[in-house]
C-alpha cells in the first residue's frame, strides 16, 4: 500500500510538470472512427498508468477522437477542460470513474456555495471541467430559486422549478456559459440562458423601473452565476404571465408569452420535460451524468439572507406585466 501511494504521488508530480512544460498532449487521429490503440513512447512509463484509453475531446465545437495514457484521464486537469460532458461517456470504465473522482476532488471549493461563486468571473469558469460546472450551475439555480421564493406563490415545490429551469439550461446550452447563437435576423442569444436582445432590453429597463433588483453588462450573460440568475427570474417572470401555469411559461421562454398562448412552443415544451424527467431524476442517463450526478449533486447551495431580494422585488418578477410591453425571450 505504501508502495502504491509514492507511486500515486510520483505520478501527480509528474502530471504538474507535464502541463507546466506544455507536452505533447495527445496522438490526435482524424479519422471518422476511433483509433487504433498505439501511443508514443512516454518518459513516465516506469511511474504512471501507460494503458492506452480512447475517447473524444471537443475543440471548435468539433469532436476528435484521441489516445491517452491513462494517467491523463485520472490526473491531467488540462485534459480534463478538453473534455465535454459527453465525452466522459467515451472512457471506459474504470478510467472513467477514476478520472471523475479525482476530479471533483481537485475543483470540490467549486461547490461550496454563493461565497464563492461570487468572486469568479467569465475567465474563471473557463477553467472549469464541463462536468464540475455543470453540477455548479444546477446548484446555483438552487440558490436563486431559494433566494427569490416564488415558487410557492404558485403551489410548485421548490425542486420542481430548479429542475425545470436546470432543464431549460441544459436544451438552451447544455451548460456551455459561453454559448453564442446568432439568428438570420441578427438577434442573438447569449450565455446559459441563451438570453435574446429583446429578453435583455427588457432586463434593463425592469433594472432602471425598480422591478428588477439586478443590472447585467453583456459579459455577465456568460458568467454562470450571473446567468441562472437571469435563467430563475426570467421563468418567475413568465409564471406570473402565465397565471401560474408551467407548461405555458416554459413555452414561453422559448416563444415569447403571446405566442406562447396561441399554442406555439410544444416542441420545445416536449424538450424540456424529457430533460427534466430524464436527467434531472437522473433516470436512464448516460453513464458520465449518472456517475457525477449521484456522487456530487448535494444539497442545494442556500442563499446567504443578506442576499435576499425585497419582498417588492420579488412581486414584481412574478407580476404579469404591462398591455403591449411583454418582451420574448426569442424572436
Amino acid at each position: 500500500m505504501h508502495i502504491l501511494r509514492s507511486r500515486a504521488f510520483a505520478c501527480a508530480l509528474l502530471t504538474a510538470a507535464w502541463a507546466a512544460l506544455a507536452a505533447p498532449h495527445y496522438l490526435a487521429w482524424t479519422g471518422e472512427s476511433p483509433p487504433p490503440s498505439r501511443l508514443p513512447r512516454s518518459a513516465f512509463e516506469s511511474v504512471c498508468d501507460q494503458t492506452p484509453v480512447t475517447l473524444t475531446v471537443t475543440r471548435g465545437w468539433q469532436k476528435q477522437w484521441v489516445v491517452v495514457p491513462a494517467w491523463r484521464v485520472q490526473s491531467d486537469w488540462t485534459l480534463w477542460r478538453t473534455m465535454r460532458f459527453d465525452d466522459w461517456n467515451t472512457v471506459p470504465e474504470p478510467f472513467r470513474q477514476v478520472g471523475l473522482t479525482r476530479m471533483f476532488r481537485r475543483y470540490s471549493r467549486i461547490l461550496d456555495g454563493p461565497a464563492t461563486w461570487r468572486g469568479m468571473d467569465t475567465a474563471d469558469w473557463d477553467g472549469i471541467p464541463s462536468p464540475v460546472r455543470a453540477i455548479a450551475i444546477l446548484r446555483m439555480v438552487d440558490a436563486w430559486v431559494a433566494q427569490y421564493a416564488g415558487a410557492a406563490r404558485f403551489g410548485i415545490p421548490d425542486r420542481r422549478l430548479s429542475d425545470t429551469i436546470g432543464a431549460i439550461i441544459m436544451v438552451e446550452s447544455w451548460f456551455e456559459h459561453a454559448a453564442v447563437n446568432t439568428s438570420p435576423t441578427g438577434n442573438r442569444d447569449l450565455g446559459l440562458a441563451q438570453a435574446s436582445d429583446s429578453c435583455r432590453r427588457t432586463l434593463a429597463r425592469l433594472a432602471r423601473d425598480g422591478a428588477a433588483d439586478f443590472t447585467m453588462d453583456e459579459q455577465d450573460y456568460f458568467n454562470p452565476w450571473t446567468a441562472t440568475r437571469v435563467a430563475t427570474f426570467w421563468l418567475l417572470r413568465l409564471l406570473g404571465q402565465a397565471r401560474g401555469d408551467l407548461n405555458l411559461a416554459i413555452r414561453a421562454y422559448h416563444e415569447g408569452i403571446v405566442a406562447a398562448r396561441r399554442g406555439a412552443g410544444e416542441e420545445y415544451l416536449a424538450g424540456v420535460l424529457a430533460k427534466r424527467e430524464t436527467y434531472m431524476r437522473n433516470e436512464a442517463t448516460p453513464p458520465a451524468w449518472t456517475f457525477v450526478f449521484a456522487a456530487a449533486r448535494l444539497e442545494p447551495a442556500a442563499a446567504q439572507p443578506s442576499e435576499a431580494a425585497p419582498d417588492s422585488v420579488r412581486v414584481a418578477a412574478l407580476r404579469s406585466p404591462t398591455p403591449g410591453r411583454d418582451a420574448r425571450q426569442h424572436e
